[in-house]
């Protein structure tokens, strides 16, 4: 049960314990003869039964609102963490692809120097043929 859920469901049951309680301190108020004292306890009874639950209502509440925000936190955390992270991943792809350019580079000028050590070989096994 969400925390909107069980809000209006307290609200509902304070309402219904205080319209009980000022039923009851009116018939108390105005003495109905024997039935007075009963009046009275269920009009006592009733306000500390709403006291009661209004106050376990609040430390839920607050318990509740004390999770969310370490909850709430931790995903702050856990974000900045994968920012760091995703930063480190592209500067390590940096370093890959100047790596990799260096070494497209050096294969260049191996390829350079072997078409012209062919270029060279074929002229030379030219020149023993002639």
């Amino acid at each position: 049960m969400n925390i909107k859920e069980r809000s209006k469901i307290f609200a509902f049951i304070f309402v219904l314990l205080f319209i009980v309680t000022f039923v009851a301190s009116l018939y108390a108020f105005w003495g109905l003869g024997n039935e007075r004292d009963f009046i009275t306890w269920i009009g006592i009874l009733s306000g500390v039964l709403s006291l009661t639950l209004a106050c376990y209502f609040f430390i839920t509440e607050k318990q509740e609102s004390k999770k969310l925000a370490e909850s709430i936190d931790g995903l702050k955390s856990t974000i900045e963490e994968l920012k760091v992270y995703q930063e480190n991943q592209i500067t390590k792809q940096d370093e890959q692809n100047l790596r990799l350019e260096s070494i497209e580079k050096e294969l260049n000028v191996y390829q350079e120097k072997l078409s012209s050590t062919n270029l060279l070989s074929i002229f030379i096994n030219r020149k023993k043929w002639e």
